[in-house]
């Protein structure tokens, strides 16, 4: 069973919140609008992966990634951006995996089985 958090804009993460909670895979989500209340909650909890919308963000998503990673070094980022040409530089970055936005079913399945392994 995975945990899992997102962090960006609440509407624009809603239909990627209601896809993840359609896996039987998937425990629980949250999800976060600041900053300070993710990396609060990841210093509390366990938390297997967290979503983070690169495009939405106040705070340049390569910092939120260090500091993430600061935090929980065990939990798996996963970059959401509509902008392709971010994907080099969020693998460069040491993030898990990276998705297109709009985010279909299939490539969540494709990075919850790779979670999962």
């Amino acid at each position: 069973m995975l945990i899992a958090a997102l962090y960006g804009n609440r509407e624009v993460l809603l239909g990627i919140e209601q896809l993840l909670n359609s896996f039987a895979e998937v425990e629980t989500v949250f999800v976060f609008d600041s900053f300070q209340s993710v990396r609060d909650f990841l210093n509390r909890y366990d938390v297997d992966l967290i979503f983070i919308d690169a495009d939405d963000s106040i705070t340049d998503w390569r910092y939120l990634v260090q500091k993430f990673e600061e935090v929980n070094h065990k939990t798996k980022i996963v970059l959401l951006s509509s902008n392709a040409d971010q994907s080099v530089r969020a693998y460069e970055a040491g993030v898990f995996d990276y998705l297109m936005k709009p985010v279909k079913k299939r490539q969540l399945t494709r990075v919850l089985q790779k979670a999962l392994r």
